[in-house]
């Protein structure tokens, strides 16, 4: 049952699924600054609150500002649920309407995490909904849905707190 994980792991990461394909256009440094506070309920539950802060444009123009509430059940020691709610102020710099808009998103995470040895491995299956706030129906859909896949490998380094 553990190496059933680890393939989709394998397939994920023998491929490149790029996001956007890198031009000129498009090559950018930008710095993500985030501040989270979690508080364990119980051995069962877990909520936390996050605040992020995103700059782009080589670090020139602010991109946007997230602040999220997440809680997550262990189901058992391997298999977790969460659900999350997100409201976003990103800044449109681009087209013929310019600036900050409100957005709000939800999610809804399935995961699993085993360990062989030294090495655990996770798998998250997310699907996300986020819809544009102020928009009228009759102006369109502004309501995006997409299910996002997330793979990880952490090995334990013995006495050392900087896993990679």
């Amino acid at each position: 049952m553990r190496y059933l994980f680890v393939l989709p792991i394998i397939l994920i990461h023998s491929t490149t699924w790029p996001q956007t394909k890198p031009t000129d256009t498009n090559r950018d440094f930008g710095s993500w600054s985030s501040a989270q506070i979690s508080y364990k309920f119980n051995k069962r539950w877990t909520f936390s609150l996050e605040e992020q802060y995103r700059l782009k444009d080589n670090l020139t123009a602010f991109d946007r500002l997230l602040t999220q509430l997440e809680t997550e059940y262990n189901l058992s020691k391997q298999f977790e649920f969460g659900l999350g709610l997100r409201h976003l102020w990103l800044n449109d710099n681009l087209g013929n309407q310019q600036g900050l808009e409100h957005h709000f998103r939800f999610h809804l995470d399935a995961s699993h995490k085993t360990k062989v040895n030294r090495f655990s491995f996770r798998n998250r299956l997310r699907y996300q909904q986020q819809n544009q706030l102020g928009r009228s129906w009759l102006e369109g859909d502004y309501t995006n849905r997409n299910y996002r896949w997330k793979s990880a490998i952490i090995y334990n380094i013995r006495n050392w707190k900087l896993d990679p």
